[in-house]
This record gives structure tokens, sequence and C-alpha cells, in this order.
């Protein structure tokens, strides 16, 4: 269904509201379809008092419920005309909203620019942009129209500037903590901040965030599953969760984050920068020359689809800009990257143990994820998975471990010690041996693994492969009482030789600082590696980030 567009609805936005959803709902009953999509137009630009607040109200009703998507006009407008002459942008910025959301067209991006998050910082805002391309203006040199306001109701103009891909600071030196920031809000606006794709940012009004640079409550606890990685001398992390309130309680309650993070690797000490869109945690990640991949996930909306490129600027400003979704939701998964590549495996797709490996060609003109054929054996649910040059300069995927519970097809669940090597030249996948130490192989699943300065690759942690599949099967009800020692998980490091295929015979040194699941592991630049958070035993996180440093003689 496509709908235009609410004049007549404009100056009584409170029964608009209401009336939205029994319209919805009342032509999805009829049609017998409850996920019916509806994609409508917003009001453009008129010089009738009540359009720009109606315009907000617009995109929150699209938020607000699944399956509706708003195209953005106000920039098309005709100050004096309720039909303005432009119709032609209107339909194609509704077909991108069809061909992402309904046909799966993931190289489409639906809309344009959207606030993420505004914090402020001794008077000057910064707002933070979901973006698939980077900020740009469809006139003049700065953008227009930004207000900000200390109470609400009484906006002033902002001084506006583009600071990065995905965001822009604001300032008005009468304000000195400024609470509110709005944007485009006149009924016909000169509004001109727009993406690469000449999409429009919309008309909207939000509080601005006085803690978003400080550190979230509870992150002292320390998390698991985040997204991390190196960006020059800097590690960044992203997202996590933890029990952070009495977490052996049988309510206790699991806390997903959101919060930016960097720390210097000569000093490490984390420093918030900024938030993500959402709080999430159990995606995975993946380096790229032009900044870090965070995929999917699952935090307090569910699992996601969303595909996140993240960068800083040499001042720590965060820039972040959407990639093609996932096919699917996907959390608990492993991702690498070769060149300009992004693979991702195992995991959960929509819910469902998997086997599936997909591939984005970031460099390719319209990027989109394309399903590769499928890993041999068990699906793997938390697999430790790197990337890899092999004997003839191939860069590989090499990965080990992982899990799956009981699910359709599978009447016990089932957990790998071996790994395997998939050659992107050909599609194969082969089998590689599991770690061990004293002839006993050792599980990786929960564990990780990253590919050292050297070309070798460094795997550490993980649970252990008894007391977890016993788990799995039956899990007492005093399971979660023991002592951290009782649960076993992996305090060796191995190192592994992609060109010779094998895991070298080297002393394997038991570390209990490494003995931790769902921690990231972030490649060094000198055979070193950085070990961030991570559980000790289920429900327990560290804060501790480890840095280690292999020495052998065995290169």
């Amino acid at each position: 269904v496509i709908w235009y567009q609410g004049e007549s609805n404009a100056h009584n936005i409170e029964a608009h509201e209401r009336l939205f959803p029994i319209w919805l709902r009342s032509w999805r009953k009829a049609f017998a379809n409850d996920t019916l999509p509806v994609l409508f137009a917003q009001l453009s630009s008129l010089d009738r008092p009540t359009w720009a607040a109606f315009r907000h109200s617009q995109s929150r009703l699209a938020d607000a419920y699944p399956h509706v998507y708003m195209a953005v006009t106000s920039d098309i407008g005709d100050s004096l005309d309720v039909h303005p002459r432009r119709k032609a942008p209107v339909g194609r910025r509704l077909a991108r909203q069809a061909l992402h959301h309904i046909y799966h067209r993931h190289d489409v991006a639906p809309f344009g620019p959207r606030p993420l998050t505004a914090a402020e910082d001794d008077g000057t805002v910064t707002l933070l942009f979901s973006a698939s391309s980077p900020l740009t203006l469809s006139s003049g040199t700065t953008p227009l129209t930004f207000e900000l306001a200390a109470v609400p109701g009484l906006f002033y103009p902002a001084e506006a500037r583009i600071t990065s891909d995905s965001t822009v600071t604001l300032r008005n030196m009468k304000l000195n903590s400024p609470r509110y920031v709005r944007y485009g809000w006149q009924p016909y606006t000169q509004a001109n901040l727009i993406d690469s794709d000449s999409l429009p940012v919309s008309t909207f009004v939000m509080d601005i965030d006085t803690t978003a640079l400080m550190p979230e409550p509870g992150l002292e606890a320390g998390v698991s599953a985040p997204f991390a990685a190196r960006m020059g001398s800097q590690l960044v992390m992203a997202g996590g969760c933890n029990f952070p309130s009495d977490p052996l309680a049988p309510t206790s309650v699991k806390k997903f984050y959101k919060g930016i993070y960097v720390a210097d690797t000569a000093a490490i000490a984390w420093r918030r920068i900024g938030s993500l869109p959402t709080s999430l945690a159990y995606g995975a990640t993946a380096s790229l020359p032009r900044g870090m991949v965070m995929i999917g996930g699952t935090g307090d909306s569910g699992a996601s689809r969303r595909v996140m490129l993240l960068n800083l600027d040499s001042s720590d400003t965060v820039s972040l800009t959407y990639l093609p979704d996932l096919p699917a939701d996907i959390d608990n998964m492993a991702a690498a990257a070769i060149g300009g590549k992004v693979y991702v495996t195992g995991g959960n797709v929509n819910g469902k143990p998997s086997r599936a490996l997909y591939m984005l060609d970031t460099d390719s003109p319209s990027p989109q994820w394309t399903l590769l054929s499928q890993m041999p054996g068990n699906p793997r649910v938390q697999p430790a998975m790197t990337a890899a040059a092999n004997i003839s300069g191939e860069t590989c995927l090499y990965l080990w471990g992982g899990f799956a519970p009981r699910h359709e097809g599978y009447a016990e669940p089932t957990l790998e010690l071996g790994g395997l090597c998939y050659i992107p030249s050909t599609g194969a996948w082969l089998q590689l041996p599991a770690p061990a130490v004293a002839d006993t192989s050792v599980g990786l699943g929960g564990g990780v693994a990253c590919t050292l300065s050297n070309g070798l690759i460094a795997a550490c942690g993980g649970v252990n492969k008894d007391v977890f599949i016993s788990a799995l099967r039956h899990q007492p009800d005093d399971y979660l009482m023991h002592p951290i020692e009782w649960y076993r998980f992996n305090p060796y490091t191995f190192i592994f030789d992609p060109v010779a295929m094998k895991w070298l015979d080297i002393p394997s040194a038991e570390n209990a600082d490494t003995a931790r699941a769902g921690a990231a592991m972030i490649a060094g630049p000198d055979n070193d590696f950085y070990l961030i958070g991570g559980e000790l035993k289920p429900r327990i996180r560290t804060p501790h980030t480890l840095h280690c440093t292999i020495t052998s003689d065995y290169e």
C-alpha cells in the first residue's frame, strides 16, 4: 500500500496519531495480512503553521509500527502550492523503500541520514547520524535550520558544521547547556542536509543526552561479546552485555550496552566517545582499511541484520555509516575480512543454528550480501575465526569450535573440536585439526582467534567441551553456583601455522587470565594481541583488558 499523504490531517496532529494505527489495522484486516507493507509520503514543505510538527509526528509513526516505511519529501515542496510539481522524486524515494524492505535489495538505501544520538560537551552538541553515504549539502556551505534550546520550546538558531561523514556539531554562544535540538522546524523549510545519494534528513526534534559521553552504569562489571577492533594506536570497543547486578540470582537480568569506547594501546584506559544506535552484543566484527565493520548481533530489541561501518578522525569523532543489511537476522556468528570482502559464517540465522557463509564485497559499486557454499558438518554457534595466507599466498578463512543446541534435525546438542579452512578462489572447505594439550583435544567454542603480524594464528579461550556439552544436554539447578575453576575454560594459547596447516608444537603455558569465553581478540602490530572482556564463568564477566606478546624462536 502506498499512502499519499495527510494534508487534511495536519491541522489535528493528536487525532491523526490515533487514527493512523486504526486505519493501518483495518486495511491489514481487510487484506487478511498482518504484515501488509505500508509506504507513505511525508508531508512536503508548505507555509502552513502545523506542517513541521506534523512531519515529525509522521516520522514517529513510521518508527512505531512494523512494516511501515516513510519517504521524506520536505525538500521538494512549494511555499504556496499544496500540490508541488516535483512528483518524480517522491516516486523514486517510495521505490527505494519498497526495493530495500520488501524486495530485499539491500544495495539500495531506503532513506537518507537519520539522527541517532545528540551529545553535549561544554556547550557544543555533536549529532551522530546513521547514513549509507557521507553527509553533504544540497546547497550552500553550511547546514541550515538547526536550532538549540535550554528549555522546552525556546529555540535559538545554531551554527552548524559537518565534522565527519556522519556527524554535525552545533553551537549557540547564548546557550551554555543546551538540552534540545531540532532541525527543519519551519513549515516551508530551507533545510539542506542530505547524503551523497541526495536523500534528505527529515524534520526532527530530540533531547540532548547529557550522559552520552559518560561511562554506562554497570559496565564496570565487564562485558562479553562486544564489537572490537584496533585503529592505529587505539583500541575501539562498542556494545557488549553482562549481568551487572547480583549476576547469579535467578531474577538477574542481562543488560546490553550501546556505548562506543576507545583506549590507547600504550596505556589502556577506556573512555566513552559515543553510542551505537541501539544496545547490541553477540554480533561479529571485521576490520577494513576504512574502518571497523559491526555486523548483526542481538540486544534489547532482539536479533539484528544491521551492518555498520565505524571510523574515527584524529579528534576521536565517531563516523557511523550503514552498509547493506544482512539477508537475515544473525547473531553469535564469526566474521573476517579479506581485502574489501567481509565474510560471515555460523551463528544463529533467524534464530536457527547455521552452517551458512555470506560475503559482502564492499568495493563493489552495488554491494550486497551473497550466500556462498555452506560449511560441512554441524552448525557452529560462537565459532572462532580469522583470515590468514596459506602456502600459495591466498588469504583464506580459518575457524574452529562452535556448538549447536538441540534443534530441528538434531536430537542431541553438538560441539565441534576440529576446524575448517575456506578457500575463496575455489569455494572449497578443508578440514583442520583441533588444538590439543598432552594429546587431548581442546575446544575453542566461545573462544577467539586472530592473525598475528607474522602471519601465524593465535587462538585462546573457549568453554570446556565436557562441562559445556553436559550442560547443553541437561543443566542442573546448581549449574551457576560452582567456583570459576569448576567450569575449566581453556587456559591455553595455541599457535597455528596456516602455511603448514598444523598447530605448532611449542610450549603452551597455562594462563588463567586467558581462560575466557565471549571475549574480543585484537591483533597488535608486533606479534601481540589484546583480549577484551569475556566471561570467566557463566554470568560472570571480567572488566580487564589483557595484552599478550608471543615470544619464541619458532618464526
